[in-house]
């Protein structure tokens, strides 16, 4: 069970990693959202949220 879990949670970090670096952003801190409970489909909606304010932050500065 321990292999399995551990298993899962290297490739929730790999996606959540390819996810970000399409994304144009660190890993990093939505990887540790991952080791806090984040589910893979949560951080995700989290990274968008954060690009699309990131956009629109440019856009009124």
């Amino acid at each position: 069970m321990a292999k399995a879990d551990e298993l899962r949670r290297q490739q929730n970090v790999e996606v959540l990693t390819k996810y970000a670096h399409k994304a144009g952003v660190d890993p990093v801190p939505y990887v540790h959202l991952l080791a806090n409970g984040g589910t893979v489909l949560e951080i995700q909606d989290i990274i968008d949220g954060d690009i699309k304010r990131a956009e629109e932050e440019k856009k009124t500065s």
